[in-house]
């Protein structure tokens, strides 16, 4: 019984269960994009602070920012146009 919690406590803790961690380049994301931190941020629903921020390294996205930057990084035209339908429903970002 020890073996199993160990094995699951140490995936824990490494991730497994917890999700994605990879380490993201924002500005390097933002830069393939070919925007502004401004344009980057509102295209895909981010506060410019947070952008400058995650540059500066003075914060790091948060686990569900890092998905979407990895999204955004293979795919950044699919994103775009899914979060411009959302706020177009919506008729609001609603963040």
């Amino acid at each position: 019984m020890y073996g199993i919690a160990a094995y699951y406590s140490e995936r824990f803790i490494a991730g497994f269960c917890t999700g994605y961690n990879e380490l993201i380049d924002v500005r390097s994301v933002r830069q393939s994009c070919h925007m502004t931190q401004r344009s980057f941020a509102e295209t895909f629903g981010f506060s410019v602070a947070a952008v400058r921020d995650w540059e500066q390294g003075r914060r790091q996205p948060d686990r569900s920012a890092r998905i979407l930057l990895a999204v955004i990084r293979k795919s950044p035209n699919v994103v775009a146009e899914v979060v411009a339908a959302a706020v177009r429903e919506s008729g609001d970002w609603g963040g």
